[in-house]
């Protein structure tokens, strides 16, 4: 497997570990609440050294539908348990939360997490 795979995987897993839902794809069909794993803008940029490399993904969270009180109560509640999660994250050099989104097609409202990560390619 890897290196970008890898992380993807060990985000999705440390989120589950915190009792978030999780996916590292971006699903045909989405279940609510839940946090979409997906690639970031530049997904992958050249580091400082030659073997290190920077990934950026977004993780969009997903609340439940319901009054907009509660939907918003709820996104706060899933950004901070994220936000948690990617603090023990060693690999995480920032993130940024992004203004809530409406996915039309589900009719969901979801803010985006930014994060920025730091991995290691191994080149032949």
């Amino acid at each position: 497997m890897n290196v970008i795979t890898q992380t993807r995987n060990h985000v999705r897993d440390q989120l589950e570990a915190a009792g978030l839902a999780a996916v590292d794809f971006e699903p045909d069909r989405l279940s609510t609440p839940q946090v979409v794993i997906g690639a970031g803008s530049p997904y992958l940029q050249q580091g400082e050294t030659f073997s290190t490399d920077t990934l950026n993904l977004r993780l969009v969270c997903i609340a439940q539908n319901g009054p907009d009180y509660q939907v918003q109560r709820d996104i706060d509640e899933m950004i901070i348990k994220v936000t948690d999660v990617l603090a023990g994250i060693p690999q995480v050099q920032a993130y940024q939360v992004n203004a809530p989104m409406t996915l039309v097609a589900e009719n969901f409202t979801a803010p985006a997490v930014e994060i920025t990560t730091t991995i290691t390619i191994e080149r032949t």
